[in-house]
């Protein structure tokens, strides 16, 4: 890691070389609104269109110090990413939260604000459960585009992964009953570097991390624990071997929430899928080491330019 990245919070560019970014409405299938933010050019002038998807509890915002780090490498790239429903900005809406629906408004936002031209999906955590779910239903998102797909630090699902919900599941269910004015700013920093993070994680990195993304409705973060509790895209899998998209996946060696063995599965899935596991990284990879991440993203780019959709079969790349 470079000393910039230990020395300021990681996902959070510094002021000075933060790219501008536009805040952009999209609205999903049932009519709720979503925010969306663009840095870089129109998608129509664009080389290349990345969207990101965020994890459970985050906003657009966790993608910060991937996103500088994209357009300083690559200029002609637009990058977008959202507040997911329930997250950061945009409005939860009414229907029940489930991973179809969270899938859908990843559709929404392809649709919206990258609807042509060359495009590399990524997705942390649920946003990466989000995009498994979406191609695996619609893998036409993709077609005729040349593409790209990053699964960073997520799962299709199973007992192998997020070892703590059964015992929060109570406690989940309870805060979907609470009113929707009522919000929480991020667990505190210590219990947050204790699940989410590498255990050498400074508490203050991840404070300053933590203060970026804002605050969440309490009842929003139980009903898409809910989501989260019940996701499993085994079934799916095979629709995604055939999307036609070069693919990674990224994952931390002391990523406790989605451990090693659930990329595993995923790479194994995906014929030609390239594993990386990064050595001292927890499940907040994409803040941890967004210099990383934004590296597998650009080389995802230049396989899909290149029109490399498979790459070395079974590739992996583990310490």
């Amino acid at each position: 890691m470079s000393p910039s990245e230990r020395s300021r919070p990681p996902g959070a560019p510094s002021p000075a070389r933060r790219p501008p970014r536009r805040a952009e409405e999209v609205v999903a299938d049932d009519g709720t609104s979503l925010v969306a933010y663009r840095v870089g050019p129109p998608a129509r002038e664009a080389e290349v269109s990345v969207v990101f998807a965020h994890g459970w509890t985050l906003t657009a915002a966790a993608w910060d110090g991937v996103a500088e780090r994209l357009v300083a490498s690559r200029p002609g790239t637009t990058v977008v990413a959202f507040d997911e429903r329930g997250h950061g900005a945009s409005e939860a809406g009414s229907a029940p939260a489930t991973m179809a629906l969270l899938a859908a408004d990843v559709a929404a936002v392809v649709r919206s604000c990258a609807p042509t031209g060359p495009l590399v999906l990524t997705g942390h955590s649920m946003g990466g459960m989000a995009l498994l779910v979406a191609l695996g239903q619609a893998p036409s998102l993709l077609a005729g585009r040349p593409c790209g797909l990053l699964l960073c630090s997520t799962t299709a699902g199973g007992p192998s992964w997020l070892g703590v919900r059964s015992r929060a599941a109570p406690l989940m269910q309870a805060l979907t009953l609470l009113p929707p004015h009522l919000h929480v700013r991020r667990l505190p920093p210590p219990l947050l570097a204790r699940v989410s993070y590498a255990p050498d994680t400074a508490v203050d990195v991840v404070a300053g991390a933590s203060a970026a993304m804002g605050a969440m409705s309490l009842r929003s973060v139980g009903a898409w624990f809910g989501a989260l509790n019940a996701h499993d895209a085994h079934d799916l899998l095979p629709a995604l071997a055939d999307v036609g998209a070069a693919v990674s996946v990224l994952v931390g060696d002391a990523d406790r929430l989605t451990p090693i063995e659930n990329s595993v599965v995923l790479a194994d899935a995906l014929p030609g899928a390239r594993l990386r596991v990064v050595p001292g990284a927890g499940h907040m990879l994409i803040v941890e080491r967004p210099g990383v991440v934004a590296e597998e993203v650009l080389a995802l780019v230049g396989r899909a330019l290149d029109g490399d959709a498979g790459g070395p079969a079974g590739a992996r790349d583990r310490p």
